[in-house]
Order: structure tokens, then C-alpha cells, then sequence
């Protein structure tokens, strides 16, 4: 009775196989490269028996690894027969759609699956479990597959994409839209990562499919200003553009700034890091300004900090300053070349030599000047309360 035959120029990897009770061998290796078989019972506590190549085993008792050509690493190798059906992380005996529900709960954090567990949820044989395992199970499921990569049965293409970026859009007034978009996706059957944002500007409302991927599986984990996303199926994104939708809502805060950062990581495409190429993704909360405005500071009254908000439609020279009652100027905070754009002046109701200012009412006086010419002027009220 053989056991496994490998020839020609292939680099199988073999894991977690329970390879016995083969008369002539376990694994025959006729190739120019290195099997990697490690992580496999082959019918002994010993291991298998290897008379060939630099790494010998002659004690072993399991079954024999005949090598006429190339190397097989085969250590570490399981000392009992491991009992773990690739592809069956719920330890039901089966391989289903749930296994892959539960491959992609774990990859966001919503379950931990014990090490075992990861073991058969590894269907590809690399390093992690990823969404993209779950893709291999749920093409397993369906038949459009009949083995795993981790266990030497198949071989898959890794997939590749000419372009991929996460791109926002902004709906109505404090609504924005995150979407991960693909430009020739080819074998692309899944993705994973991890997207971090400012609580105190943004709040995570929703995690959505769009149309192209409405057959695939989408599980999420939020917490603590930042969301683990995963989502895989058993046919691969066919069509050019988004795949993926995270809707935002927009806190007051973030309304006040020209733009709202958000930071990509452990982005992947199938198991291809990409994470690099996407680490920042920048929404722009307004464009230039249109016109001159001074805003009513806030808090008002205050103690001890202010904000004076204002903006400017094109660059100008600009000054804000702050007068008491009797029109006498005490502070100047700010007197100098400003772009166009939304700015943010806080004011620590101190004069111009640091010294604290008395409870009372207070004016603030923004100027913009084009060309030597006043081209903006505006005065407002506020009031300080110690």
C-alpha cells in the first residue's frame, strides 16, 4: 500500500495528515524542491522512518519517507494521531458553512477558538487564520473545491488586484461613508483588517455589504475606537469598484475640522498584506469655504477656555483680537498670513502678559486684509465668568 506521491517541480505544503499503515511508504518526494510536511502523524510516536538526505531519522517507526530527489522537512512531526478534520474548527465531524461562520467570528475577535481549533480552522497552511480560510471552507462546502491547501490536497491561486484604496464619501451633513474599493480583483475570495478612528469625532453606526458581495459572509467587532472587519465567500468579487460599506456619523467636534483621519491596519486580500498601500484614509469634513464668517465663541460664558472658530475663503493676511468694555485691546491671538480655510482660536481669557482677566464682558475682532485693503471685518461679544 503507497501513501503520498509527489513529482516534479511542485512545493506541496502537507499538515495535520494522519499518514499510516502504508506498507511501501508514507510519502514517496521525486522533486527539485522542498516538501514541507511538517506537523504530520505518520503512524509512530517516533515519526517516520527516513534513511536519505541530511535529516535522517533511522529510529523512527512510522511510515517510511522515500526521497529519490529534492528534501522533505518533516520535523516537528505529531507523536499520535492528531485527531483534527481540517476544516471542521466546530469539532462536529463535519465541514459546513458554520465552520466558516466561526473562522471569520474569530478572525475579528468575537470568539476565541482554542488552539486546536485554529489548527483545523488553517485550512490554507500559513502562519494565521484569516477570512480567507473561511473562503476556502465555504468553497469546500460547495464543491467547487475538494481538498485544502494545508493539506496538500489542492493548490489555489493566491489572487492578485491592480489597485485598492478605501475612499469616503459624505451623506447629508454628519453621515459619511468608508468604502473599500477594488480595481481587477482576480481569485479575490476574501478580506480581513483592522480600521482605527477618533471616538471623539466619529461613531461607528453600521458595517454593511453592498450588492456585488450581498452572497457573502460579514462579521464585525467594534470596540474602543477602532472595528475588526472580515468577510469572505465562496465565489470571488467579480466586479470592479466597492465591495465593502462602514457607515460614520459625525460628532460635533469632527464637524469643526477641515478633515477626519482614519488608519488601516492588517489589511488583507485573501492572505496578500496590502496594508501599506492603504495606511491612512483622509475624509474631508468640508471643502474651502465660500465666503468670510466669524463664529460665536463656545463655550459662552466660559471658564477658563474658549474657542473662537472662523473661516477664511482665500489666504489673507488675518487678525483676531480681544478688547474689554471700553474698546481697549488686551490680547492679540492671532496677527499673521493664514491659507483659506475653517481654523479653530482657543482664548485662555489672559491679556497680553499672561495675567488672568476679571469676570466681565469681552469682545473678539477677526480682519482679513488682501492686497494692503480691509477686504473682511466683524466683531463679536462674549462672556467670561470666574
Amino acid at each position: 500500500v503507497e501513501g503520498i506521491r509527489i513529482i516534479g517541480a511542485n512545493t506541496p505544503l502537507l499538515r495535520n495528515n494522519n499518514i499510516r499503515d502504508n506498507s511501501s511508504y508514507g510519502l514517496y518526494n521525486n522533486t527539485a524542491s522542498t516538501t514541507d510536511a511538517r506537523q504530520n502523524y505518520w503512524g509512530a510516536a517516533s515519526g517516520p522512518y527516513v534513511n536519505q538526505g541530511a535529516d535522517q531519522n533511522l529510529t523512527g517507526t512510522g511510515n517510511r519517507i522515500y526521497i529519490p530527489s529534492g528534501v522533505v522537512q518533516y520535523r516537528p512531526f505529531l507523536t499520535s494521531r492528531s485527531g483534527i478534520l481540517l476544516g471542521d474548527p466546530s469539532f462536529n465531524g463535519s465541514i459546513t458553512a458554520y465552520d466558516a461562520a466561526i473562522t471569520l467570528q474569530h478572525v475579528v475577535g468575537i470568539i476565541t477558538l482554542t488552539s486546536n481549533q485554529e489548527t483545523a480552522a488553517n485550512v490554507s497552511g500559513d502562519a494565521t487564520v484569516s477570512a480567507y480560510d473561511a473562503s476556502l471552507i465555504l468553497r469546500f462546502v460547495v464543491g467547487s473545491i475538494t481538498g485544502f491547501p494545508g493539506s496538500g490536497k489542492v493548490s489555489v491561486n493566491a489572487g492578485s488586484v491592480i489597485a485598492c484604496n478605501f475612499k469616503t464619501e459624505k451623506v447629508g451633513d454628519d453621515v459619511v461613508h468608508l468604502y473599500l474599493n477594488l480595481n481587477n480583483a482576480q481569485g479575490i475570495f476574501a478580506t480581513d483588517f483592522k480600521l482605527s478612528f477618533d471616538v471623539n469625532e466619529v461613531e461607528l453606526t453600521d458595517v454593511q455589504k453592498v450588492d456585488a458581495t450581498n452572497d457573502m459572509s460579514l462579521y464585525h467587532n467594534s470596540s474602543n475606537g477602532s472595528v475588526d472587519v472580515a468577510m469572505a465567500g465562496s465565489k470571488p468579487f467579480t466586479e470592479n469598484g466597492n465591495v465593502l460599506k462602514l457607515v460614520f456619523k459625525l460628532k460635533d467636534e469632527a464637524k469643526l475640522k477641515e478633515t477626519v483621519m482614519f488608519t488601516v491596519n492588517n489589511f488583507r486580500l485573501n492572505e496578500l498584506d496590502l496594508t501599506e498601500s492603504v495606511k491612512k484614509v483622509v475624509h474631508k469634513v468640508k471643502g474651502l469655504p465660500t465666503e468670510f464668517a466669524l463664529q460665536q465663541n463656545y463655550p459662552n460664558p466660559f471658564n477658563p477656555l474658549t474657542i473662537v472658530n472662523y473661516q477664511l475663503p482665500i489666504d489673507n493676511y488675518v487678525t483676531l483680537k480681544v478688547y474689554d468694555m471700553l474698546g481697549r485691546q488686551i490680547a492679540v491671538l492671532v496677527d499673521g498670513m493664514q491659507e483659506a480655510g475653517y481654523y479653530a482660536q482657543p482664548w485662555n481669557g489672559t491679556d497680553a502678559n499672561g495675567q488672568q482677566l476679571a469676570s466681565g464682558i469681552y469682545f473678539y475682532r477677526l480682519e482679513a486684509f488682501a492686497d494692503g485693503k480691509q477686504a473682511f471685518s466683524t466683531i463679536k461679544k462674549m462672556s467670561l465668568i470666574r
